[in-house]
């Protein structure tokens, strides 16, 4: 703003934005620089989309922007599209239509069949989005967006248009749309109500907009949309946050399983005879499946209509659950095991680390893939000593994706050197080989598989489990701490398990888990986290709304 201070009166006072400008610098002379989202607003260029405060309880009030309002505003603006992943109001009908006819045999028991089976045309898919970002001092605060699981596709796509689109492409703030944010000193031990109050709006008003809808300006015609929620997205900490879930991660049993030791919401395993890694079809958590509610007292979201069975509202993050989970402890794994055998070369592990990382960064140079990464050691690895399981923590969850193809490449290669074969490395090689075939099928695809896609990503998934626990028990017979075996593998066996049961049923359309994946959603966190940093900390609330839709009209319209 002080660029503006010694321009030319006669020049300035021509310009078109003048007035902004002017604005602009006295509150910046004034040294209210975070309240310029109400500038913004008054000359608009931001989403006139109101705040609403609602009571959370013991006379505290919060800011939100309601659903029905986000949705009245992207009507008036001809973006109402986004919500079924097109630019145009005539593609509405069709694309609903057939989008609603296929989660039907994905879910026949959502709500939605049944009560708003008649004009399946005008109701608008929504998933609830929720996690936590870092503002100032490190502390947290929570964010809830909503958004299409339909959107523009994935760069990585190369499947048919039938196939319907992922939600991947394009900024984030024109494909998630923020219903409010609020700072962990205000929700957190005594304060824990805030958060359930907010959520308890949030659930009432997607209650209210099932069943009787908004009226909304589509086109020439004034008709009324509804709204079905069918997930909650986010971290397996949030789930368990958001849906009092007694049976999550945490629960996991470090020596021995009891009947309160199950970790999984959706079924018992961890418990007592209910193993959870048994892959077999006589599994004795299959028979455990949606039987048993994982909660005392329901979360605030099973108040909106949906499916009957509640726990299916819970959505399983593909990206959690192999970037940074199951697939980072195969591949951090990996790493140590080449140095294990020394196949890189003498001296100490940082410098066989190193050498390795040269080969991994010289692999994706040739095949094309982004390594992010710039350098391996024992801190990435989390990897101290023999006493621990290594696990690669690196920054960004796509370079597990090339450590991955790496280790098949390097794997592949040795492997069939060998005179002698070798079981360890053997089903490791089939473990990353599958894991990259499991990923290249979903990232390939649609928000909706085809058969033939669905069945190689089940039987990629199935292949996987196998050989990783088969390279599990190999690492455990040499006393090694390799290839950990954690809850995420067990969520990753239930995700497979959808892909070959809507195989078995003969779907000709079945659901890409990545339509449940938050991988664009942490990028999302990161812009709105952000914001919290640039505003007053005594109305954090009310001003990163405000800077959250002007940046949002940029993003949504920009020159138009």
């Amino acid at each position: 703003m002080d660029e503006c201070h010694d321009a030319d009166p006669d020049v300035a006072n021509g310009l078109a934005s003048s007035g902004l400008l002017s604005d602009l610098r006295r509150q910046s002379k004034t040294g209210h620089e975070n309240q310029s989202g109400k500038v913004f607003e008054a000359r608009g260029l931001a989403l006139p989309v109101p705040l609403t405060s609602i009571d959370v309880g013991k006379g505290k009030q919060h800011p939100v922007l309601k659903v029905c309002d986000m949705l009245q505003v992207l009507a008036q603006k001809s973006k109402l599209p986004l919500f079924w992943g097109s630019t145009k109001l005539k593609t509405r009908s069709a694309t609903l239509t057939e989008f609603w006819s296929r989660y039907r045999r994905q879910d026949a028991e959502h709500a939605i069949f049944e009560q708003q089976g008649q004009h399946l045309d005008r109701v608008l898919p929504l998933q609830i989005h929720a996690d936590e970002g870092q503002t100032l001092k490190k502390s947290g605060v929570m964010i809830i967006n909503i958004q299409s699981p339909m959107g523009f596709g994935i760069s990585t796509s190369d499947d048919i248009d039938d196939a319907m689109a992922l939600n991947y492409i394009g900024n984030t703030y024109a494909t998630r749309f923020l219903y409010t944010v609020c700072t962990k000193r205000a929700y957190s031990k005594k304060n824990k109500y805030v958060l359930d109050a907010i959520l308890e709006c949030l659930a009432d008003e997607l209650k209210d907009l099932f069943t009787h809808g908004v009226s909304l300006q589509v086109g020439k015609q004034n008709m009324i949309m509804y709204v079905a929620t069918i997930g909650l997205k986010g971290d397996w900490p949030v789930q368990a946050r958001i849906g009092n879930l007694t049976r999550h991660f945490a629960k996991n049993p470090v020596y021995t399983p009891s009947n309160k030791s199950g970790f999984c919401h959706l079924c018992r395993a961890g418990e007592i005879n209910y193993p959870p890694y048994d892959y077999c079809r006589n599994a004795s958590w299959r028979s455990s499946f949606l039987t048993r509610v994982p909660w005392t007292t329901e979360g605030p979201l099973c108040r909106i209509p949906q499916s009957a069975r509640k726990e299916r509202m819970h959505r399983f993050d593909l990206f959690h659950t192999l970037h940074k989970g199951v697939f980072a402890e195969l591949a951090g794994s990996g790493l140590v095991v080449l140095s294990d055998y020394g196949l890189v070369g003498d001296g100490n592990f940082q410098t066989q680390l190193d050498a390795i990382y040269e080969l991994l960064k010289s692999h994706c140079q040739t095949a094309n893939i982004a390594l992010h990464m710039d350098g391996l050691t024992r801190h990435l690895l989390k990897f101290p000593g023999d006493y621990e399981f290594p696990v690669g923590t690196w920054f960004k969850g796509a370079d597990t994706r090339a450590v991955c193809s790496f280790l098949e490449s390097f794997l592949e290669h040795h492997v069939a050197q060998l005179a002698v074969p070798d079981p360890y490395l053997q089903s490791m090689l089939l473990a990353c080989r599958s894991a990259n075939e499991f990923l290249k099928v979903l990232y390939s695809s649609g928000l909706w598989l085809s058969r033939e896609r669905c069945q190689r990503a089940a039987q990629a998934g199935f292949d996987f489990m196998k050989s990783y626990l088969e390279t599990a028990d190999a690492a455990h017979r040499l006393d090694k701490t390799r290839f950990k075996l954690t809850p995420k593998l067990h969520a990753l066996l239930h995700v497979i398990e959808a892909l070959a049961h809507g195989y078995e049923r003969g779907q000709v359309w079945v659901w890409n888990p990545l339509g449940d994946a938050c991988q664009m959603d942490e990028d999302w966190i990161g812009k709105i986290a952000g914001i919290t940093t640039t505003v007053s900390t005594r109305s954090v609330h009310r001003q990163t709304l405000r800077k959250y839709l002007v940046n949002a009209s940029r993003h949504l319209f920009g020159d138009e």
